[in-house]
């Protein structure tokens, strides 16, 4: 899940910014669009959009939930039970 939302984010927000006027609603049309696409597979992009998004603190909180969420779950499976 926290991949997706790192590889999905910048896509999503540009989604989301469409119904505002922004996103693939701007006046640079289809290369603009492509140019989102490609851009929001990488996670640094993800972060940029985030924050001109206003929702950086978001992701990083969601980031941070879904790491501890992980990393608890896999130490509970893997440590033997106390007696």
């Amino acid at each position: 899940m926290l991949v997706g939302i790192w590889l999905l984010g910048g896509l999503c927000m540009t989604i989301g910014a469409t119904f505002a006027g922004g996103g693939f609603a701007a006046p640079n049309g289809m290369r603009g669009s492509l140019f989102a696409i490609a851009f929001s597979l990488l996670p640094l992009f993800t972060c940029a959009m985030a924050t001109y998004d206003g929702s950086l603190f978001g992701l990083l909180v969601a980031s941070l939930i879904l790491f501890i969420a992980c990393w608890s779950s896999d130490r509970s499976i893997t440590s033997p039970p106390t007696p």
